[in-house]
């Protein structure tokens, strides 16, 4: 009977950081077909336990543990594809955490005869918690820092996060040994206290991931907002001058007119040359979107206000399953940061950018390419990956489920951007 409450705990133990690990914000049914399945394993969990023997059980453990990680896979709609190695290893992880628990209280009760006490298979129960917990904490930091963040690991934070829980087995297991025989609450109440430390701490991580998280989505949003407001301010401006250039040319009409009543077509020609000279420049066209058109007219307005030559080849279909918002800040960072670039150059000739946008299927490609100083590649080689724009474009690609890729071929930085099913042919026909 001790053995079955155990395992129960620990089934639920495993069920609750499983669902941490592989999270899901969306609302699941009560009665779901995978919670009717949890509550299955559940049932047919404690019946093996009650009705079977020992010999059997790590086999069952794994058995269990790994359907119930699949269940949760499937629930929180995982990627199995790209989430089965983390599956595979959080799974080995759980098992170790088990194995290491049952030998140190193994141990313990073959030398001081407890094997069959509740409160030292409680004891044992609750260094298993305190190890998965670690467990899970480092993953989630290796997980998030090297894969999602392309962060080095902070070996400092992780030996932070573990010394707590590294100390707290020590402690668990020293109170073990002097209080369990005879029974003591003491050692109910040192177990329940560490174990709540622990979860005090793993809820304290977890509330700062998130903290982080929604930091970083409100710096992007922000970046977002700021360049439509500079855009709407960009076009209130251009409307006022719109405004301004209809009311001067009603004059120019005026004057032209009084030149040619009195046959001076010479001096109304000189006029007409001079009015041509004042316009600034010539808005080209790149694309249907009024946004993005406007945001390549005024990155080329300013590359050649710094003389710089931008090479816009544009073949973007009208209609894209991506927020024009989104790939306004995609193109205007890896616009600014060619221009940056370039900008540093000595030679005027070599300052020369070439963007293509392409869409080919139902996917759209972005190449970016400009010369640069290759000895950059040595005194900025940590702008090439922890630049703050580049931070947001890697970011904003892998969330729209798209590859990002930057390479240097000669003297060339060239950036490759594949969007993935941002155009529908249906759209077309």
């Amino acid at each position: 009977m001790n053995d079955t409450i155990v395992a129960l705990f620990n089934f639920v133990v495993n069920l609750v950081l499983a669902n941490h690990y592989f999270p899901n914000n969306s609302i699941h049914k009560l009665f779901s077909k995978e919670n009717v399945i949890i509550t299955f394993l559940t049932f047919f969990l404690t019946a093996f336990y009650l009705f079977s023997n020992q010999q059997s059980y790590i086999l069952m453990n794994i058995i269990f543990t790994a359907l119930l990680f699949l269940v949760i896979a499937k629930r929180n709609q995982i990627d199995m594809r790209k989430e089965f190695f983390w599956l595979i290893f959080l799974l080995l992880m759980f098992l170790i955490c088990d194995s290491v628990s049952f030998f140190i209280t193994k141990a313990v009760s073959l030398s001081e005869g407890y094997d069959s006490n509740l409160l030292f298979m409680a004891g044992g129960g609750g260094i298993a918690i305190i190890l998965k917990l670690m467990a899970v904490a480092v993953l989630k930091i290796i997980v998030l820092q090297k894969r999602k963040l392309k962060r080095p690991i902070n070996v400092f934070l992780l030996m932070t996060l573990l010394s707590i829980p590294m100390i707290s087995v020590f402690v668990l297991s020293t109170a073990e040994i002097n209080f369990i025989n005879p029974p003591n609450s003491i050692f109910i109440l040192i177990a329940t206290c560490i174990i709540y430390m622990n979860i005090c701490i793993l809820y304290l991580y977890i509330t700062l991931g998130s903290y982080f998280e929604k930091l970083e989505k409100t710096t992007t949003q922000k970046i977002v907002f700021e360049s439509e407001l500079n855009f709407f301010k960009q076009l209130k401006h251009s409307q006022s001058k719109l405004y301004s250039m209809k009311h001067d040319l009603k004059n120019q009409y005026v004057v032209l007119m009084g030149m040619l009543s009195q046959g001076d077509t010479a001096g109304a020609e000189k006029y007409l040359q001079n009015s041509i000279q004042k316009i600034e420049h010539i808005d080209y066209f790149f694309t249907n979107n009024y946004v993005l058109n406007y945001l390549l007219n005024e990155k080329k307005s300013i590359a050649e206000s710094n003389g710089i030559t931008l090479n816009v080849k544009s073949f973007l279909p009208e209609k894209i399953n991506l927020d024009t918002d989104i790939f306004a800040v995609v193109l205007g960072n890896l616009i600014d940061n060619s221009l940056n670039a370039v900008l540093r150059l000595s030679n005027s000739k070599e300052k020369e950018i070439s963007l293509l946008i392409k869409q080919f299927d139902n996917n759209l490609l972005i190449e970016i390419s400009n010369l640069f100083d290759t000895v950059e590649l040595k005194i900025r080689k940590n702008r090439r990956f922890e630049g703050i724009g580049i931070k947001n474009v890697k970011r904003i690609v892998e969330e729209n489920g798209g590859i990002y890729n930057q390479w240097v071929q000669d003297n060339q930085y060239i950036v490759s951007i594949l969007l993935l099913n941002v155009y529908d042919k249906e759209d077309e026909e």
